[in-house]
């Protein structure tokens, strides 16, 4: 797994769940420049950051996404109740309180 991150950026967010969950990865820093390559923006269309390209080659882009689908890749790590359980509704609602 490689993340594309800017430090400072809502890519912090991804970083800490990659932490959490334990898994290796690989980070490469994407500059203010890097972003409107042709390159990043077959990544991200509007060329932004955080991206996380999966060992597969698909990539996933905006914080919460990527996050969530980390969470749910790796129920192990305890970071968000399983999919379709009353928990996984009520903390959803509750984090938006």
């Amino acid at each position: 797994m490689r993340l594309y991150h800017s430090p400072g950026s809502r890519g912090t967010r991804v970083v800490w769940t990659l932490e959490e969950i334990g898994d290796p990865y690989a980070v490469t820093i994407v500059t203010r420049e890097d972003r409107g390559s042709q390159e990043h923006r077959q990544r991200h269309p509007l060329g932004r950051v955080p991206v996380i390209e999966l060992d597969d080659g698909r990539a996933i882009f905006e914080s919460a996404a990527v996050c969530l689908h980390l969470a749910d890749l790796h129920p192990d790590a305890g970071l968000i109740p399983r999919v379709g359980t009353y928990e996984r509704g009520v903390r959803s609602v509750l984090a938006e309180l």
